[in-house]
């Protein structure tokens, strides 16, 4: 038995994993076992992964998946579920991961390492156009105190959240050089700031009340219904988005 067996049993699921196998601590993984595993973000190492382990971790990602239900979708980058009220973030170069909405502390745009806008001023810089420039493309310097530059390399979402372990999750929107004026930089930007514009809808509500506590709960409709028109006011809601908040909380 050994790496050029064709009898060994993976690890993981207990099946004779063929002549293409892969190694991990406790012995070696089944071709099924290790693309479930590598579409899912989940982190192999041969070193300090057992079968056991990465088993336990498929289960547990996919019982997570079967109870996500997805409301709202921005591309591939993220996934909003209004019912489980939390986000799912894919990311193929590390673990997928679901944040539940109270645990998202911080978001901010980063262009090439710079930061461009945070939560805190998203709403003033939408409705101030500062977020995009003349061309559609994300403005970078706020400050105006650097020299604005034609070309960009990477744009990324940086979210922080209530992990102490892994509190930092990056959405990866543009990823190599990149004229401001191109199509590509300004779909990016679009992107941008739906992704943006959504977190701050999401991070504005309070989830601290328990389900079985709503009609306990101390904030009114019209307290809900100010922060919908404060939304509005700045840009991040669009008027029927506003107007279907509005009927659901009147309601």
């Amino acid at each position: 038995m050994g790496l050029f067996s064709l009898k060994e049993t993976c690890s993981c699921c207990g099946k004779t994993t063929g002549f293409n196998k892969f190694k991990c601590k406790n012995g070696y993984l089944c071709p099924d076992c290790f693309k479930a595993a590598r579409l899912k973000g989940l982190v192999i190492n041969p070193f300090n992964t057992t079968g056991e382990e990465l088993k336990i971790k498929l289960e547990k990602f996919n019982s997570k998946m079967d109870n996500f239900k997805e409301t709202a979708k921005v591309g591939n980058y993220i996934s909003f579920s209004d019912i489980t009220n939390e986000v799912y973030v894919p990311n193929m170069k590390s673990e997928h991961r679901f944040i539940k909405y109270s645990d998202i502390l911080d978001f901010e745009l980063i262009e090439d390492g710079e930061t461009i806008v945070t939560k805190g001023g998203l709403g003033r810089a939408v409705a101030g156009g500062v977020l995009f420039g003349g061309v559609g493309a994300i403005v970078g310097g706020v400050t105006g105190k650097k020299k604005s530059k034609h070309t960009v390399k990477s744009v990324k979402i940086k979210i922080t959240t209530n992990d102490i372990k892994d509190p930092i999750v990056f959405i990866t929107l543009l990823q190599k050089e990149t004229k401001k004026d191109s199509l590509i930089y300004k779909n990016s930007a679009k992107t941008a700031q739906e992704i943006l514009s959504r977190l701050k809808v999401v991070t504005s509500k309070d989830y601290s009340t328990k389900p079985e506590e709503v009609g306990q709960a101390k904030i009114s409709v019209a307290d809900e219904l100010i922060k919908l028109k404060t939304l509005l006011d700045e840009g991040i809601l669009t008027q029927e988005e506003f107007n279907k908040q509005k009927e659901k909380l009147l309601n």
